[in-house]
């Protein structure tokens, strides 16, 4: 099933051949902008710039995700709290899609669970668990990773699969 179903995604359109392609919205390219500003006269080396350009508009849709969760779980209405989650779920979407990496799959499926959709979360934590088992991270793959447990990731992701 489609993630799609049940969530509506922010930033996302079909092309002439009903392909799905995204646009960041309003609030995610400020975000993006915010780490791209961390960047401002650093040389980075030949050959590194489209992954680090990646790596980073992942890092920051990846906190924009978790901050509008945190936003949700403190939502008392109910259909503010849905369109923040819809807004996570979306981030973390085109996070996974703009750079490759368990961990972004593990915070897709903790949204999508909070989208009621735990068809999607089943798929993408058993994902996460397959990949990360043969994942070897590197020294940017690391920045990605930094303030996060990928240990208690795996640990919850078991515990949800039982």
């Amino acid at each position: 099933m489609a993630i799609s179903e049940k969530v509506d995604l922010y930033g996302f359109v079909t092309d002439q051949n009903g392909q799905p392609v995204f646009e960041f919205t309003a609030a995610e390219r400020r975000r993006i902008d915010e780490y791209f500003s961390a960047f401002e006269g650093v040389a980075i080396l030949n050959g590194y710039q489209d992954r680090i350009r990646n790596l980073t508009i992942a890092r920051a849709l990846s906190e924009y995700a978790t901050d509008q969760a945190y936003l949700a779980a403190q939502e008392s209405s109910k259909r503010k709290r849905k369109l923040l989650v819809n807004k996570a779920v979306s981030a973390a979407f085109k996070a996974c899609n703009i750079y490759s990496h368990p961990i972004l799959d593990y915070d897709l499926a903790c949204f999508s669970m909070m989208a009621d959709r735990s068809d999607v979360a089943i798929e993408l934590f058993r994902k996460f668990l397959l990949e990360q088992s043969t994942f070897n991270s590197d020294q940017l793959d690391n920045k990605l990773l930094e303030g996060r447990d990928i240990d208690e990731a795996i640990k919850h992701a078991r515990e949800l699969l039982k």
